[in-house]
């Protein structure tokens, strides 16, 4: 697994992003490339799992200076494997996978933050996912902050018109090496009333929401895995910024 790091940090207006979309897709050794059949295979007699693909960041660092990205794809299955076969991967001196994914910290009009609980495995987690071409056809910055609004209905039944302000955050970079652009989103409602929006989600991926103060915000980021941990850093350089 990599080490999860801030690549950029705000501000970063996701609408200022320019985009190019190209045709590189990620490929493996045939080597590596049968023990994803056989992980993979496994995988989806335990459940059904979505197979297309995801955009890819071609080279990250580009976003580390003028708001630019290359985009190629690389098809879900190896996303999906490499928890279990990161180890092969490294070895194998394969290429970073770089899928592409947005995220959101939702703070709601009554100063809550919230999150959203996973049914699969009971974890809170920031809403989001990954860009997917089936999904979305991303041609410029403005459609990465429509994948964050999708997502937002999908997962917590949130619509465009409960959203005060959209703001980039900067990219993190998870231990998977999924890249990730980062959102700051201010609610026009209040915590009763996501409660109440959030049966009308499109998907069921989140189970429940989880609201936290504001005053204790960093100590539960800091409670998180992963790459959330430097999202308070994130939200620390947001507000000096301004």
């Amino acid at each position: 697994m990599y080490t999860p790091y801030i690549l950029c940090r705000p501000p970063l207006p996701l609408r200022e992003i320019h985009i190019e979309v190209c045709g590189d897709v990620w490929t493996a050794s045939s080597e590596y490339d049968a023990l994803v059949e056989s992980v993979w295979a496994k995988m989806r007699v335990e459940q059904s799992l979505w197979d297309g693909n995801y955009y890819r960041v071609i080279d990250p660092a580009e976003l580390s200076g003028d708001p630019r990205v290359r985009l190629g794809m690389i098809p879900y299955r190896y996303i999906a494997t490499y928890r279990a076969l990161h180890e092969q991967h490294m070895r194998s001196g394969l290429k970073a996978l770089n899928h592409l994914s947005t995220a959101a910290l939702v703070r709601t009009y009554d100063g809550f933050y919230a999150f959203g609980k996973r049914g699969q495995n009971g974890m809170a987690d920031l809403f989001g996912g990954g860009v997917q071409p089936e999904e979305l056809a991303v041609a410029c910055g403005a459609d990465l902050e429509e994948n964050l609004y999708k997502e937002l209905l999908e997962e917590a039944g949130l619509c465009r018109s409960d959203v005060e302000s959209l703001t980039g955050m900067g990219v993190v970079v998870s231990g998977t090496s999924n890249v990730i652009l980062m959102a700051m989103v201010h609610l026009k409602i209040g915590c009763g009333e996501m409660e109440a929006q959030f049966s009308g989600r499109t998907e069921d991926e989140m189970a429940e929401l989880v609201f936290v103060p504001e005053m204790e915000l960093q100590g539960y980021l800091d409670e998180m895995t992963d790459y959330r941990r430097l999202i308070s850093n994130l939200l620390h350089r947001r507000q000096t910024a301004r």
